[in-house]
Formats: C-alpha cells, structure tokens, sequence
C-alpha cells in the first residue's frame, strides 16, 4: 500500500526506487495464486490481492492398519476444482494470474515411472506423512548413516516413521516390481509442481524432512545415498525456497484455464513462474503477503 501511496505522489520521482514502482504496478493488476496441498482430505487455494480462497476435498484410505494413503490424481482434481472457485469468488481474470506459489503436506512419497506421455499417473497411491509402516526401515536408515548420532549430524533429523526416505525402502523391500519400474520419487506438493511445470523439483525447507537431505550443504546427501543404495537420479532437484522452480506449461494452464498465449506467456507478455514452501512454512509468507499490502482471506 505504501508503494502506490508513494506512485501516486507526484513529488516523489519514482525512477529512483524502481523495485517499489514495479510493486505498486502491480498490485490491483496482478495476482499470486497459491496451492496448498492440505493432509488429510482437503486442497485448498488462495488468490492474493483479492479476499478470495476455495477448497475442494480427496479421499484417504488405509490399507491396513496404521497405513495412510491418498491418490496423486485426486490432488490434481481438487486443484483444478479450487482454481475454477477461488478465480470466479475473487473476480479474477486467469490472464491476469502472474505467479504460483506451492505448499503442502510434507513427507509424503509418490513414485513416478517414465518420462513421456505416461508419467503424470503415479505407480502406486502416494505413501502419506502420518503413515507407520517404516519402523523397521527406520533401523535400516540409521544402520546405514552409523547410528542414530550420525543420522543427525548427516541429515538435521532422526529417522522417523513419517519421514520419505524410510518410505523409499519400504516400497524397494516390499513393492519389487512398482520399485523396478520406479524412475522419479516427489512429494506430494512437488508432484502438483510436476504436473503443472514438467519440471522433476523440490525445495530444500520439503526435502530437509526426507532424511536425505546434507541440510548444512542444502543438497542431498551422496554419500548416505551410496549406502543405502539409491541412486541420486531418482531424486528432484533442490531449490531455495523463493527460488522459481518452473512455469506452467500450456496443457496444465488449459486444465485450470489460465490463458496462455502462443509463446505460453500471460496476456502481459511473462511466463508464469512457480515457487513453493512446506506447508509449515506458508503462513510465514502469507503473513509477509499481509504486510505488503495484498489481502488474503
């Protein structure tokens, strides 16, 4: 808000303070949109600049007990259906949508076969944060670090049942054939990413809860990966958290219908970037959001 007090005021010559110009022109013209891949049951979606927020629901099952699935698919679904929402409440033009910012439910592993046409359908439901099936993976992750001490020092955690990397030895010890076929591991808000983008990507604040993750170093950890014996080309690439990790593509902007021009831009002429935070971490930026003047509710 202050930056277009400060635009409107003529006496201020606004070429000095080019980043405040560039937020006061956009603000009342553009707008963030905002993903949240919730845990338990729920996608919810936010437009940033205008009140506007929408969720819609996916199932959960469990297998057994103690296990906790969901279908990557229904994600997609519920945020196709929360775009369509939350753009007609807030009165927003998908032309005018210059951003898309990603959270959601951390720890969760969706395995991904080839690349190509086929790759968006997961090879099996997506293993879900609060699952308990690991423990003896578990063991198997702190013998292979030297100890639950090394563990630590190596990856910022302890292994915990909830966590990815356990998860990936339960599916490579007991799923062999959905293992074989296995060529990408995400999770679950990275997945959304991938649909959107193509792109194969997480952020260092998702993958510090995988237990593969060198957390000092902000990259995953080879040398735990050697001894486990997963290959680092089943892993996304890690960003910074406010890095930009990809742009939507034109078939995920036809299936949320955002307009995309020929060159795949917004009607102002830019490509449509993504970045994302655990959901942990989102109310911290949507509080700095706040601050700066957009109004979320």
């Amino acid at each position: 808000k202050r930056a277009v007090q400060l635009n409107d005021d003529p006496s201020v010559d606004m070429n000095r303070f080019p980043n405040l110009r560039a937020v006061a022109n956009s603000i009342g013209a553009h707008y963030v949109y905002g993903i949240a891949v919730l845990g338990a049951n729920a996608g919810h979606a936010a437009a940033a600049n205008e009140a506007a927020t929408a969720v819609a629901g996916h199932d959960i099952r469990s297998p057994q007990p103690g296990w906790s699935e969901q279908d990557p698919a229904q994600w997609w679904s519920a945020t196709i259906k929360a775009t369509a929402q939350v753009v007609r409440k807030a009165k927003v033009k998908p032309k005018q949508i210059t951003g898309i910012g990603l959270s959601g439910q951390m720890h969760g592993l969706v395995c991904l076969g080839d690349d190509g046409p086929e790759a968006a359908a997961p090879l099996r439901p997506a293993i879900l944060w609060n699952d308990q099936r690991t423990m003896r993976q578990c063991a198997e992750l702190e013998k292979a670090a030297g100890g639950r001490r090394k563990l630590i020092e190596a990856t910022g955690n302890p292994a915990l049942t909830g966590f990815t990397a356990p998860k990936i030895l339960w599916v490579r010890k007991h799923e062999k054939q959905i293992w074989a076929k296995t060529k990408h591991v995400l999770l679950p808000k990275d997945y959304i990413r991938f649909r959107m983008t193509g792109e194969y990507a997480t952020e260092v604040g998702d993958a510090s809860g995988t237990s593969l993750l060198d957390v000092k170093r902000r990259q995953w950890n080879r040398q735990l990966l050697g001894r486990l014996g997963i290959d680092p080309s089943l892993l996304p690439r890690v960003y910074e958290s406010h890095e930009v990790s990809g742009v939507l593509n034109r078939q995920a902007a036809e299936a949320l219908d955002i307009t995309l021009t020929a060159r795949g831009h917004n009607h102002d002429g830019e490509k449509i970037p993504m970045a994302g935070v655990p959901f942990h971490a989102a109310e911290g930026y949507l509080a700095r959001l706040i601050r700066q003047g957009f109004r979320v509710a």
